[in-house]
């Protein structure tokens, strides 16, 4: 964002969008990015009509209320406020669409310290809702970007495209969540593990050429190998995706 970054004209938006293509039955794909936490308190007055976080709390530390506490109660209160309506807008967009049928995921791409608890909320709010915490690594960011192609593929087996051929050899988790910015994996259970000795590399396959062709790619600092999930999180017709951390 060129200043604030406020969540609920972004929702009203995409709200807008989606409601004209509603008559469709289609179903949707919808992703939320942000950098950190929401800015849209700052246009919100408190119940005694005070624009409480455009004042300066070094200056004035009761904030033109009473008494501090009188103020950070008010100060509560606003941005309770907006974590209610940013997820009602987010339960909106599953009412004109069906729950069911919209895949919501909430990106958030910033310093790992940043509050991204109400884009977790916001996720929460949808039974296909996913929240995903990158940081700032773009090797993150870019695959997030790359299971996209699994979730268009999941949307075109349901339905709104010509039909494809569900597999069901395999139980897939849509609710699984995995830290990516962690390099850690706490036990064995669950994963599959390739390290030190049984750790080959890491490879890409790269088709921007004539000669298509696996190419090696450099691990972060500190790495040792990779480990999956053992359970599929998606499901494409002729595959299934597995989650995978450096480690």
């Amino acid at each position: 964002p060129k200043s604030h970054g406020n969540y609920i004209p972004a929702l009203d938006k995409a709200l807008e969008v989606m409601r004209a293509d509603a008559e469709n039955s289609s179903n949707l794909l919808l992703l939320f990015f942000s950098d950190g936490a929401p800015s849209d308190q700052t246009n919100m007055k408190c119940v005694h009509g005070i624009n409480i976080f455009d004042i300066d709390r070094k200056v004035d530390p009761k904030m033109q209320h009473k008494s501090k506490n009188q103020a950070w109660k008010c100060v509560h209160e606003v941005t309770n406020r907006v974590e209610t309506e940013c997820c009602q807008r987010v339960k909106s967009i599953g009412q004109v669409f069906g729950p069911d049928k919209v895949i919501f995921r909430t990106l958030a791409f910033g310093p790992p310290k940043e509050n991204f608890s109400l884009l977790e909320k916001m996720a929460n709010v949808l039974p296909r809702g996913e929240f995903q915490k990158l940081g700032l690594n773009a090797a993150n960011l870019k695959t997030s970007f790359s299971s996209l192609s699994s979730s268009l593929s999941t949307l075109r087996t349901e339905g709104g495209h010509r039909a494809l051929t569900r597999r069901s050899d395999k139980i897939v988790d849509k609710n699984q969540k995995v830290d990516v910015t962690s390099l850690d994996v706490f036990g064995e259970d669950g994963w599959w593990i390739y390290a030190f000795k049984d750790f080959i590399g890491k490879y890409e396959f790269k088709d921007n050429d004539t000669s298509a062709r696996l190419q090696r790619v450099n691990l972060r600092d500190g790495v040792n190998g990779i480990a999956f999930l053992q359970h599929p999180f998606a499901e494409g017709a002729e595959r299934f995706v597995y989650r995978c951390t450096e480690i």
